[in-house]
């Protein structure tokens, strides 16, 4: 799985969540930033990579 970058908002370490809905048996992925006080997450996807790779996308002060 790849490097998950902090939230490109507060620079606070995030974090991949399942999620499954209702009575589905699919699990969805979204990303969500620790800091509670930002609230930051993001869409969800069908891998945990999926989202990182999204999430990754949005980071700020990316230096590659």
């Amino acid at each position: 799985m790849s490097e998950l970058k902090p939230c490109p908002f507060c620079g606070s370490e995030a974090d991949v969540h399942p999620h499954n809905f209702g009575d589905s048996k699919k699990t969805d992925y979204t990303i969500y930033c620790s800091n509670k006080d930002c609230g930051s997450s993001f869409c969800w996807y069908d891998t945990p990579e999926e989202s990182i790779k999204a999430w990754n996308k949005r980071a700020v002060n990316d230096k590659e």
